[in-house]
């Protein structure tokens, strides 16, 4: 159901980063399933080329500026993984949970989580917050559905932080109403 890819970059045999990118690549034929895995291969190679092009510079520039003769044993590479829950939780709906995090040794450097539902038969990505209702003041990042009476939510706050919530599907909505 899904489709890892992982790669090291290094340096003088010296990895500098590496990447964990297992994102979803689902099984099966038509237009929909297309659409799906094409909305991943194309985050996928994003975060291919993050890695290469600004994690491997800066692990190479911190390696590089170190003075010290031991460096090759101190050095801690920069390790970003991108990791994908994919559920069915009610007829016709694809709900995919994502985590990307960014480390650096044993120092979490990044902690990023997001989410899509999709309706399945026309592989359409539905807005964030078609099952809940609005709240004014509070940013809801995309949802997920956990199952089918409930709602696994991305809450950010101004700080930046995020919060994972849970809340019950709000059965008044559906996915009618976005036609």
């Amino acid at each position: 159901m899904s489709e890892q890819k992982a790669d090291l970059y290094s340096l003088e045999g010296m990895t500098m980063a590496e990447s964990r990118i297992d994102l979803p690549h689902l099984e099966g034929e038509g237009a929909a399933v297309a659409a799906i895995n094409q909305y991943y291969a194309a985050m996928r190679e994003k975060c291919r080329l993050y890695v290469e092009q600004v994690l491997y510079a800066e692990a190479v520039r911190i390696y590089t500026e170190n003075p010290d003769p031991y460096k090759r044993f101190t050095h801690r590479r920069f390790l970003y993984t991108h990791t994908a829950q994919v559920s069915r939780p009610l007829p016709g709906l694809i709900s995919v949970f994502r985590e990307m995090r960014l480390s650096r040794g044993a120092a979490v450097l990044r902690l990023c989580h997001g989410a899509e539902v999709f309706e399945e038969q026309r592989g359409r990505l539905l807005p964030p917050g078609l099952f809940l209702r609005r709240t004014a003041g509070v940013r809801w990042l995309p949802c997920c559905v956990r199952d089918p009476e409930t709602l696994l939510l991305i809450r950010a706050a101004p700080s930046g932080e995020e919060r994972i919530l849970t809340r019950p599907i709000d059965r008044k909505l559906s996915i009618t109403q976005t036609d």
